[in-house]
């Protein structure tokens, strides 16, 4: 069947007008991807703004192919508080969606059995279950005529080039690659040039890049520099107080977390923690109640959920300063989507924040000395070696152990087998030229957040090139402290 522009365009406004209101109207941007990938058969690579509306693009595209076609949409998210609240907001639009990962494992099989018998429009799926050979075989490839759409969001994380690199996430392209007759939309808002040409290297078949501005229109942007390390918690308080409103408080670790969350809660503010620590459920509780209005301040780290969608979110606040530009844009988009005036202030740590930003980037990178320990490890064993069992031969954690056995994976120098994982006799080599440009482009993007926090530049013009946009250099936003000769909004200091 041959998709006609009219119903792309009548399904995009009454998607857009489910979540956004009775006058909204789909953007220029929106239409071509829905074009390019229901009428084309093409890829597409939409890099766009926090809060643009990219997640509109593929439930337009899920609710027109399950009513002309009756065929699916799979959309692969890369956080489970993420995928829950993309779930909500897809039923909300009237599709029928489910959820797979590890938070809903009891209910995998009904879900399979479910997706056999057409009963979902769209499904929620993590890399890893993306990728287990269960739901290839007994999903995937029953329905291989039936599939429409695969969606890689935050797809930043495919590439080694990105500042969320995820080894799974690059092993997505496994079964694109084997099912070259579904188009992919693939969807980012900070990705430089060298992250999307990666993007783009990667998928099978013709991509288009759709690159729009990156601009956060309702952020003011400041940085309040010299600030001693005891004086900060202080001032937040105050201006939290102050400003009111719901809002995001970041801190780099989980003891400063649980710190700053039992002085604001002493200060009568009403927050609560949320970190890496806490399990999924509890996340997603903290992450409803926030968007809901239950709990307005949330004192979290980098674990906070990408893609969370609140509109009256008004301020972010960081206490230390982010190794990444791409990752501080991520975190400050969070807030002002509504179109409502939103602060973002940083108020770097003296103490800590110079060292972390010369020791952190590439340090969560498997470097060739433990790659090599774990593949002996797995050569020597006689039974397939998992996670657990190569932390404690290494004397890591699980999660370092089986990003290890991940990265081996991907380059096929181990396979998984059940819940383990076997040698596949392929001989040990480390992409050493590989590993070296990554850990310079890491750093070279925490060198531009040490930039930020000095430069006399607009704010929003300085951000906006560091994840990828063309810009004059002399572009101002009118809006951040630099741009305006003095602090934003309530800001005094």
């Amino acid at each position: 069947m041959t998709f006609q522009m009219k119903t792309i365009k009548t399904t995009a406004t009454e998607v857009l007008r489910e979540i956004a209101g009775p006058k909204a109207k789909p953007k220029p941007d929106q239409l071509a991807a829905l074009s390019a990938l229901l009428i084309d058969g093409k890829n597409v690579l939409l890099h766009q703004a926090a809060g643009w509306g990219k997640s509109a693009v593929y439930w337009s595209a899920a609710k027109i192919l399950t009513k002309e076609e009756q065929k699916l949409t799979i959309v692969v998210s890369p956080l489970k508080p993420l995928m829950t609240d993309q779930m909500i907001a897809a039923t909300s639009t009237g599709l029928r969606a489910a959820l797979l990962n590890g938070t809903t494992e009891a209910e995998w099989g009904t879900t399979y059995r479910g997706t056999l018998n057409g009963n979902f429009d769209i499904l929620f799926v993590t890399p890893e279950h993306l990728l287990r050979p269960e739901f290839i075989g007994q999903v995937l490839e029953p329905l291989s005529n039936k599939l429409g759409l695969f969606v890689i969001d935050e797809a930043h994380c495919i590439s080694t080039w990105g500042h969320d690199f995820r080894v799974d996430y690059q092993r997505i392209t496994e079964i694109t690659s084997r099912f070259k007759h579904v188009s992919v939309l693939a969807t980012t808002a900070t990705a430089d040039t060298a992250t999307c040409d990666d993007i783009i290297r990667q998928l099978t078949g013709e991509t288009i890049l759709l690159q729009g501005n990156l601009e956060l229109p309702s952020v003011q942007l400041a940085v309040l520099n010299d600030m001693k390390s005891d004086q900060r918690v202080g001032y937040v308080t105050s201006l939290i107080k102050k400003r009111g409103g719901s809002g995001l408080l970041f801190a780099r670790s989980i003891n400063t977390i649980k710190a700053i969350n039992r002085s604001f809660q002493f200060s009568g503010i009403n927050s609560q923690e949320y970190h890496s620590g806490l399990d999924d459920d509890e996340r997603i509780a903290l992450e409803r109640a926030w968007i809901e209005g239950d709990i307005p301040v949330l004192v979290t780290s980098t674990a906070f959920s990408m893609g969370v969608n609140k509109q009256d979110a008004s301020w972010a606040i960081h206490l230390n300063t982010p190794t990444s530009i791409k990752a501080y844009y991520q975190e400050i988009g969070r807030v002002g989507r509504g179109g409502m005036d939103a602060l973002a202030v940083l108020i770097p740590d003296s103490k800590t924040d110079k060292n972390a930003l010369k020791t952190f980037p590439g340090k969560n990178l498997p470097n060739e000395f433990e790659l090599h320990l774990a593949l002996e490890f797995v050569n020597q064993s006689p039974y397939p070696v998992n996670a657990y069992g190569l932390s404690q031969q290494l004397r890591n954690n699980k999660a370092r152990s089986t990003l290890l056995l991940k990265t081996l994976a991907k380059d096929e120098f181990v396979h998984q087998v059940g819940t383990g994982w076997e040698a596949t006799g392929k001989v040990w080599k480390f992409n050493q030229e590989a590993y070296d440009l990554q850990m310079a482009a890491l750093r070279e993007d925490a060198d531009r957040m040490t930039e930020y926090l000095k430069t006399d530049a607009c704010l929003s013009t300085f951000i906006r090139m560091g994840i990828g946009e063309s810009l004059d250099p002399k572009t101002r936003c009118e809006r951040c402290m630099n741009c305006l000769g003095h602090l934003p909004g309530e800001l005094t200091y």
